[in-house]
Formats: C-alpha cells, structure tokens, sequence
C-alpha cells in the first residue's frame, strides 16, 4: 500500500464520517494525515500514532470505525495495519464518543 493508497483511505473515512464532524476537525484531521503522508522519514508505526492523534482530535466513534474497516478491508497487508487498528481500538477506548 503506498501513502497515496492510504490518503485516499483516510480521505474516503473522512467523508464517511463528516456528518458527524464539525469542519474545522475535518480540516485538522486532513492537515495531520497531509503531514504525516509528506514525511518520508516516518516509519509506518510512527505514523501509526498520529492516527491515534487523528482519532483524538475527531473523538468521533464513526470515524475511528469508519478508519478501522477500510484499513481491514484492504487487501495488501505488508504494511502494520495489525498495529494500526490496536491503536484505534485504544483511542477508541480513552476517547469514547460520549466525550465529544
């Protein structure tokens, strides 16, 4: 999966879930996932935690699910999407819907 294929999996969640998000979170959450994508020295575990970040800001449990199924849904597994949804089901869990 390149970091274009998995901008266009967070854009695609983002749209899922923007119902439910006020603008200016959309608009953060989409300048964090640009910075992270843009940072060629990230490991993907380190970009892992700002999807922990992401999911913080949007403390949104539609997002953080909508994020979770489409990574699980991809079908090239090379990269720690394994990872990547432990720390979505844990900001899931510190940030629960109720909060926002």
């Amino acid at each position: 999966m390149t970091k274009n294929e998995i901008k266009e999996v967070v854009d695609m969640a983002l749209k899922d879930a923007d119902i439910n998000l006020l603008s200016y979170l959309v608009s953060d959450i989409k300048s964090t996932i640009e910075f992270v994508l843009e940072s060629t020295d990230l490991e993907f575990n380190q970009m892992a935690d700002y999807f922990e970040d992401i999911a913080y800001m949007s403390q949104s449990k539609e997002f953080v699910e909508a994020i979770r199924t489409r990574f699980i849904n991809m079908e090239d597994h090379s990269l720690d999407l394994k990872y990547i949804c432990e720390q979505i089901n844990y900001a899931e869990e510190v940030f629960p819907q109720e909060e926002y």
